[in-house]
C-alpha cells in the first residue's frame, strides 16, 4: 500500500509545483507588459521625479551660481593662468579641488571683512 501511494503523492506534488510556476510566470509577464504600456516617468511615484518648472529653476540658479563665479575670478588678483583654470573649472569640473579652495578663500576674505566691521562698529 505504502509503495503505491508513494508514487501518487510526487506525481501530485510535481504537478501542483508546476502549476504555481506557470501562474506566477503568467502574472509575471503580465505586470511588466503593464508597466511596459507607461512611459518612464509615470512608472514612479510623481513626487520623485522633478516638473518642468523645477528643472528649469534650477537650471537658471546654477546658471546663475556660475556667472557669478566667474565674475569673482575674473574680479580676483590671480595670476592669469590660475583665472583660466579656475574658469574652466566652473564650465567643465564644478566639483574640483582647486575651485573648492577659492570658493573658501573667499569665504574666509568675506568673514575676516565682517569681523572687522564689528569691530569698528562696536569702538
Amino acid at each position: 500500500m505504502k509503495k503505491k501511494l508513494l508514487p501518487f503523492l510526487f506525481v501530485i506534488l510535481g504537478v501542483t509545483t508546476m502549476t504555481a510556476q506557470v501562474t506566477a510566470k503568467s502574472v509575471m509577464i503580465q505586470k511588466k507588459q503593464a508597466q511596459d504600456s507607461l512611459d518612464v516617468i509615470d512608472r514612479f511615484d510623481s513626487s520623485l521625479a522633478i516638473s518642468g518648472l523645477d528643472l528649469k529653476k534650477s537650471h537658471e540658479q546654477s546658471k546663475k551660481k556660475r556667472e557669478r563665479l566667474l565674475r569673482l575670478i575674473s574680479s580676483s588678483d590671480l595670476k592669469q593662468r590660475q583665472k583660466e583654470k579656475l574658469s574652466h573649472d566652473v564650465m567643465h569640473n564644478p566639483f574640483s579641488l582647486r575651485l573648492k579652495k577659492f570658493v573658501m578663500s573667499l569665504k574666509e576674505k568675506q568673514q575676516a571683512q565682517t569681523e572687522k566691521a564689528v569691530v569698528i562698529n562696536d569702538d
